[in-house]
């Protein structure tokens, strides 16, 4: 009784610590951008340090800033890169955990409808940009010809 008394208590006092927080974290997106990103490097070097109290890790950490800073700069987009970081990881132990089921076999894959169902989607999202682009060449040429 006194545990789930606790936990009530303690979500009470982090809903009351969030209402309270709103307005600074409302302020703190209205800060300028170049004011905020020297706190920001700062936060994540000193993060980084005190991960393994390591120079190694501010090095690694300074290298992908500048990789971050240089994919911002080319307009890559970066939803796809955390979305690969994020799901990476259980998607690489997934893939050995049905490899180790079937004693190493990849045509695990290829054996269920489910499976064909969803190559065959991956294939025609694959190509749409490829067919879009070869309508979009055809027709400024039929319009080219029928203005002459």
């Amino acid at each position: 009784m006194g545990f789930i008394a606790s936990i009530y208590l303690g979500h009470l006092l982090t809903f009351l610590m969030c209402l309270t927080a709103v307005p600074l974290l409302a302020a703190i997106m209205r800060t300028p951008y170049g004011i905020l990103t020297p706190f920001i490097v700062v936060i994540s070097v000193i993060g980084a340090y005190s991960l393994n109290t390591s120079m190694k890790d501010v090095a690694i950490c300074v290298v992908f800033g500048i990789v971050g800073y240089w994919l911002g700069k080319m307009k890559y987009p970066l939803a796809p890169l955390v979305v690969a970081l994020v799901l990476g990881d259980p998607t690489e132990r997934e893939l050995r955990e049905a490899l180790i089921s079937r004693g190493g076999d990849p045509f695990v894959f290829f054996s269920t409808p489910v499976s064909a169902t969803l190559r065959i989607l991956a294939f025609a999202l694959l190509a749409l940009p490829v067919v879009r682009g070869l309508f979009a060449r055809r027709r400024p040429r039929a319009v080219r010809s029928s203005s002459r």
